[in-house]
This record gives C-alpha cells, sequence and structure tokens, in this order.
C-alpha cells in the first residue's frame, strides 16, 4: 500500500489527477511525463499493478494528524 499523501511527489497539487498518476507511474517504475529529469530506477521492476494500492485521504483534513487518520 502506497501513502498518497504528506509526501512530495514533484511538487504537484496532492489529491489532484496528475498527483495521483505520477505516484503510480512512479511506483510502477514507469516513465513520468511529471517529474522533469525523473529515470526508472535501475534493479527495479516497480510494483505490478494489480497489487499496487494507492491510499489517499477522506478530506483535505484527514492524514493531517494521527488523531485524525483513518484506515477504511
Amino acid at each position: 500500500m502506497v501513502q498518497a499523501y504528506n509526501n512530495w511527489y514533484d511538487g504537484l497539487v496532492a489529491g489532484s489527477f496528475s498527483y495521483i498518476s505520477d505516484v503510480y507511474l512512479q511506483w510502477s517504475n514507469l516513465p513520468s511525463t511529471y517529474c522533469q529529469g525523473c529515470n526508472p530506477i535501475p534493479n527495479f521492476h516497480g510494483v505490478n499493478s494489480s497489487k499496487l494500492v494507492i491510499l489517499l485521504p477522506a478530506s483535505s483534513t484527514a492524514g493531517s494528524s494521527p488523531a485524525t487518520t483513518a484506515v477504511i
């Protein structure tokens, strides 16, 4: 499971389509058009898309502290 919040992903707006696409592409170790100058990681074959789960907060206030984080 990938925590796709509270992380920096190429300066993209968290939760935007570009951000989620970039997270997916990087964890799949595929070239991302959003990340200028980034290359796939050598000797890492990426996470198989059938096994990749991306977690997102349910609201803009979720994930801001341990008290507001929930696992669904």
